[in-house]
C-alpha cells in the first residue's frame, strides 16, 4: 500500500512539473472588424491573435464575413497586422495601425502578421 501511495505521489509531482515549464504563447495582437465603414456599426467582433495561429506569411480569411472596417486594438512590439480585399492576400495590402479605423468600401477579405 505504501508503494502505491509513493508512485501516485511520483505521477502527480511529475505531471505538476511538466504544467510548470511549460511556455505560454505570447499574444500578438488584438483587431476589431465591422460590417460598415467607419468602425463604428455592425461590430463582427474582435479577433485574438496567439503566437502560432499564423505562420510568418501566411494569409488568414475573414470566415466570410462582410468586413469594410478594422480598428487594430493592440500588438505586439516588432509586429506588424495588414488586411487586404482579395483572400490570397496579393490586393490592395492595408496597413492596420493601432488605435486607427481602416476602411475599405469594396470590403476586406483576408488579413496577415509579420513579427521581427
Amino acid at each position: 500500500m505504501l508503494s502505491l501511495n509513493v508512485l501516485a505521489v511520483a505521477v502527480i509531482a511529475t505531471g505538476a512539473s511538466a504544467a510548470v515549464i511549460t511556455p505560454r504563447l505570447a499574444h500578438q495582437a488584438d483587431f476589431r472588424v465591422f460590417g460598415a465603414t467607419g468602425c463604428k456599426e455592425k461590430n463582427l467582433g474582435i479577433w485574438t491573435v496567439i503566437e502560432g495561429d499564423v505562420k510568418p506569411g501566411e494569409c488568414k480569411g475573414l470566415n466570410g464575413d462582410d468586413v469594410h472596417s478594422i480598428t487594430n486594438v493592440d500588438i505586439l512590439k516588432g509586429c506588424s497586422l495588414f488586411a487586404f480585399t482579395d483572400d490570397k492576400c496579393t490586393t490592395e495590402k492595408h496597413p492596420l495601425e493601432v488605435g486607427k479605423c481602416t476602411n475599405s468600401d469594396s470590403g476586406f477579405k483576408a488579413w496577415t502578421i509579420s513579427c521581427e
